[in-house]
C-alpha cells in the first residue's frame, strides 16, 4: 500500500481533487442513495469503489445521469472508461482511507453493524453547474446502481476487482 505524502508536500492538483473532504462527501452521497434504494446501510467495502469511479472525469460523466441502468449493463457499455479501473482502485485506497476517517470524524458517515450510514445535513445545497455537483450526482447514481446490484462480492466481480 502506498503511503500518502504530508499535506505540505502533495502536488496541488492532488491535494485539491483527492482531498479527504471531497472523498468523504462522495462516499456519503453514494451511501445515502444506496440506503434510499435498499433501506439498508451500505457495506463498508463498497466505499473503495466510489472515488475511483466518480473522481475520474470520463467515468463520472458516464454515471451522472444514469437512472435505472443495472450495474452489469453499465459496466458492459463502458469498457474504455474501466480499462484502468483496477489500477485506479489500488492507487486510491490510501485516499479512501483518509476520506473515511475524515467523514467519520465529521459525522457525515457513521458505522452501524460494520456498514456505513450517511448523515448529510438536511438542506445541504451544492451549486448546480459545478464540478462538485457533478461528482455528487454521480456518487448518488452509483449508490443507486450498487443498491440494485446485489452483494459486495457480486459487485466486485462485475468490476473485475477484489477487495
Amino acid at each position: 500500500m502506498t503511503a500518502l505524502l504530508p499535506w505540505d508536500t502533495r502536488p496541488s492538483l492532488t491535494a485539491t481533487m483527492i482531498n479527504p473532504a471531497l472523498v468523504g462527501a462522495a462516499i456519503a452521497w453514494c451511501t445515502a442513495r444506496y440506503h434510499q434504494e435498499t433501506s439498508h446501510a451500505m457495506p463498508w467495502e463498497l466505499c473503495y469503489l466510489v472515488p475511483p469511479l466518480v473522481l475520474h472525469r470520463e467515468t463520472r460523466q458516464g454515471l451522472a445521469h444514469v437512472s435505472k441502468t443495472h450495474l452489469s449493463s453499465w459496466v458492459g457499455n463502458h469498457p474504455a472508461e474501466l480499462v484502468t479501473f483496477a489500477d485506479r482502485t489500488r492507487r486510491f485506497r490510501p485516499h479512501v482511507d483518509e476520506g473515511l476517517r475524515f467523514a467519520l470524524r465529521t459525522e457525515i458517515l457513521a458505522i452501524a453493524d460494520g456498514h456505513l450510514l450517511a448523515n448529510i445535513p438536511t438542506g445541504t445545497k451544492v451549486g448546480a453547474n459545478t464540478e462538485l455537483a457533478e461528482i455528487l450526482r454521480s456518487s448518488a447514481s452509483l449508490g443507486r446502481m450498487l443498491g440494485r446490484a446485489g452483494t459486495s462480492t457480486n459487485i466486485y466481480t462485475i468490476f473485475g476487482v477484489s477487495p
